[in-house]
């Protein structure tokens, strides 16, 4: 294997395998910035779809900049400077990368279930790593609620995902995989990786029929679901901190509707001192950022450049990943993580590849 092949393995390894944060950024931010400078390919950054999301990020770093956000810093860093080391990612139209990329996502779901195993088994309720500086990573196992708490969730929703599209060659497959997918998510205890598995399971059954009758289904089922849990919980039965995060961020939502207060913006509330803006309920402190019209903006961004129609069974099980994040992202901030903006623009990156690509 070559160094190029490498180094990307190692990253891929540090960004699905062993997600911790901030104690691996550098040396992702290290990795990221030697494979860029090693492409020599700036046709990634000349594209006018990676300008039009660049566009909106520079919006409102400059609004959040102009409102004094007090995690601007930290948002600029992680959704506008870091994108401009993400042209190594044309390194996907290399079908090793692909299969290093792949092999990293089954590593990761493996080991996920290994350690759920071992912390059951063994009765470890606690382990942190906040003794090394600038570290909160916290891996625990509640035996009451029978939930895990690992930095591995952050991609589990992406990782299952990908394997169903991916290694599902046949239906007998893909419902053996799903079925799979959908007990380890359950066994999590993570309410959002098993929303988010389960919505995915639905499209991935009923990929094949009509485009408006899969997202009847899907709204049927979210609507059943919805209906269920207002039958039998309230807004008052969320835990503490996410009623209180519900609280303030409508609250300062409210005050400014349609364009936010800019990124990194945060309430008096805060759930994460590494990262302040970040919390469980992470599409409401989306919209306290930017707002409706922003949020429209990145619905129509990833519409158009992420979540596009796709023979490509690599583009396909990337995309299915991302939507299973994207659903999970309603219950914890899953999504907002260093560890996945690279992600959206690997379908991006080969939409219009006219290299051909095995599926």
């Amino acid at each position: 294997m070559g160094f190029k092949y490498i180094l990307i393995f190692i990253l891929f390894f540090l960004c699905l395998v062993l997600p911790l944060e901030p104690l691996v950024r550098i040396p992702k931010y290290i990795l990221m910035i030697i494979l860029t400078l090693y492409c020599k390919n700036l046709s990634f950054f000349k594209n006018k779809n990676f300008f039009y999301f660049i566009c909106i990020i520079l919006f409102f770093s400059c609004y959040g900049y102009l409102n004094s956000a007090g995690d601007l810093i930290n948002n600029i860093q992680v959704y506008l400077i870091m994108p401009f080391f993400y042209s190594w990612i044309i390194l996907f139209k290399d079908y090793k990368v692909q299969s290093i990329f792949t092999f990293n996502v089954v590593i990761s779901v493996i080991l996920t279930v290994l350690l759920m195993y071992i912390f059951q088994s063994l009765d470890l309720n606690h382990f942190q790593l906040n003794t090394i500086a600038q570290t909160s990573v916290r891996y625990s196992y509640n035996s009451i609620t029978n939930e895990f708490s690992f930095p591995l969730f952050n991609v589990l929703p992406f990782t299952l995902s990908f394997i169903i599209i991916y290694f599902g060659k046949n239906n007998w497959y893909k419902g053996f995989l799903i079925s799979i997918s959908l007990l380890i998510s359950f066994y999590t205890g993570r309410k959002g990786v098993f929303l988010g598995i389960s919505l995915v399971s639905i499209l991935i059954i009923f990929e094949n029929y009509n485009i408006y009758l899969k997202y009847i289904i899907l709204l049927l089922f979210s609507l059943f679901t919805i209906i269920f849990i207002s039958m039998n919980f309230s807004i008052y039965d969320l835990d503490y901190h996410r009623f209180t995060q519900y609280s303030s961020l409508m609250n300062m939502w409210q005050e400014n509707i349609l364009i936010g207060h800019g990124l990194g913006a945060h309430t008096d509330l805060i759930r994460n001192i590494q990262k302040p803006s970040s919390y469980e309920l992470f599409y409401l402190s989306l919209l306290n950022q930017i707002g409706v019209i922003g949020l429209l903006f990145f619905v129509d961004y990833f519409n158009r450049f992420v979540l596009f129609r796709s023979s490509n069974i690599f583009v396909r099980s990337v995309q299915y990943g991302i939507i299973a994040v994207l659903i999970s992202s309603f219950t914890n901030p899953y999504f907002d993580r260093f560890d996945f903006l690279f992600l959206i623009f690997i379908p991006f990156i080969l939409k219009n590849d006219k290299q051909k690509i095995t599926t």
